[in-house]
């Protein structure tokens, strides 16, 4: 272990920096909605009010969507499978658990103190995996995220398709209930107490409801909603309104049990869905840096990769967003549903590797160098620029800053990227970079890492 230490400025890879850097501005796109609207928002596929919104949701959605997370993973994979390549010694494997721990307690962190869309915590689980699987050999490591992507893609499908099912089921439940309530019966399919004359089943409901003073709270009643089946899905309007109550309005203990109660969510939804899309590209990135993918030797394999996901990739997915942004009941919805989740499972890896190649021989043939370069410091700081961006945007959103969540348009919120991200790039990452070895919270990562306080300031 004594052998174990940071690679040097020299020894990094600028490519996957500058591809780093890029990936924070289509994560913070897409993570910009879940700041600033409830969760339930990002089920939303369908039209939204304006022109120049509805550009920005469909754009959104097609170009950002799906992928960033995606590069992200590999990006990661990728340093895992570099810096095994370059470490000395024995006690590689106990220098990275304690790696994967401190980002395991910093996701944790960041989780229940700031945003319940964390994925720190998530790659710290699924690091241990590739740490377990780190010695097959690079083509092994890539057909087997190719092996994991094409299940997922096909279990994704079928979730869909069940998911699409049921909801029309819902839907039809819910017009047999409404009719039932105006005839004043009782709803017998809930088992909930019948309504008197001229009082609708809602209003039956809430008279159950108890009297304790947490009921009447946001959280309380999203509880209540619960159990009374009022609320079953975060697509729900009223979960939506008592969501916005909290973060809108606080108190912060509201906030905190919204937010904790979210990430549980989002956590039992990782494990049964995009989770192994992670790991998938976590081997894949692994195994493309293992090969060498990232040398200026390989700029054919890098256009026809880009060419690639333009061709292929992109159309794939703007498809399957036509398709999912459809109604969600009528004939063939469940069908169409699937078909659109299996062309999303496909282009939206295309897309990615696209956007890897591009960056990668930009940077690799010295194109627009004035821009790669402010890339790389960014991206050599990207959890410091990550968690930044929640810092920022929750105090802007949540009611102890500028109460603004719930209020703003998808034009707004992207003029609060395009100011944020901007800043980052050209002003803060470079200024930071020219005079220190490492973002902030990568010095804390490394000193942890390698239990030993690195040097920060440049000589």
């Amino acid at each position: 272990m004594q052998h174990a230490r940071p690679v040097s400025e020299t020894q990094r890879v600028q490519a996957i920096d500058v591809v780093r850097g890029f990936a924070l501005l289509g994560i913070f796109l897409v993570n910009i909605t879940l700041f600033a609207e409830p969760f339930g928002t990002m089920m939303h596929m369908g039209p939204v009010e304006g022109l120049w919104n509805s550009v920005v949701h469909f754009g959104t959605l097609v170009l950002c969507t799906g992928k960033f997370y995606l590069l992200f993973s590999l990006l990661f994979g990728a340093g895992f499978a570099l810096q095994r390549s370059r470490a000395e010694g024995p006690g590689w494997a106990k220098v990275y658990l304690r790696r994967l721990g401190f980002l395991l307690l910093m996701g944790f962190a960041h989780a229940m103190l700031l945003w319940y869309g964390d994925i720190l915590f998530l790659y710290a689980i699924a690091g241990v995996v590739l740490l377990i699987f780190g010695f097959v050999g690079a083509r092994a490591k890539v057909l087997t995220g190719i092996i994991i992507l094409a299940v997922a893609g096909v279990l994704s499908a079928g979730f869909m398709a069940l998911t699409a099912a049921g909801q029309a089921e819902q839907a039809r439940q819910k017009a047999a209930q409404v009719q039932a309530s105006e005839a004043g019966k009782a709803d017998t399919e809930t088992g909930q107490p019948a309504a008197q004359a001229g009082e609708t089943v809602p209003e039956a409901r809430e008279k159950q409801k108890p009297a304790e003073p947490f009921w009447s709270t946001p959280f309380g009643e999203l509880i209540w909603g619960f159990k009374t089946q009022q609320i079953q899905q975060p697509d729900n309007k009223v979960w939506h309104e008592l969501e916005r109550r909290a973060y809108h309005d606080g108190p912060y203990s509201q906030v905190f049990m919204f937010r904790a109660f979210t990430w549980v969510m989002m956590l039992v939804f990782v494990l049964l869905g995009f989770g192994w899309t992670i790991i998938a590209m976590f081997f894949i990135g692994a195994g493309l840096a293992g090969s060498g993918f990232f040398g200026t030797d390989r700029s054919s394999l890098h256009r026809r990769l880009m060419a690639l996901g333009l061709v292929v990739g992109l159309p794939l997915v703007g498809a399957s967003v036509y398709l999912m942004s459809g109604s969600k009941d009528g004939p063939g919805v469940v069908l169409r549903m699937g078909v659109a989740a299996l062309m999303g499972a496909v282009g939206a890896p295309l897309m990615t590797m696209g956007y890897l190649s591009l960056w990668t021989w930009l940077t690799n043939h010295g194109r627009v160098a004035w821009l790669t370069s402010r890339l790389a410091a960014t991206g050599r700081m990207a959890l410091t620029n990550y968690l930044s961006q929640t810092v920022v945007c929750t105090t802007v959103f949540y009611y102890y800053g500028g109460g603004l969540f719930g209020e703003t348009s998808h034009v707004e919120r992207l003029g609060l990227v395009a100011l944020v991200y901007g800043l980052q790039v050209f002003v803060v990452s470079p200024l930071w970079m020219a005079r220190f070895r490492y973002g902030p919270m990568e010095w804390l990562w490394r000193s942890v890492t390698y239990w030993r306080l690195e040097p920060l300031a440049r000589a």
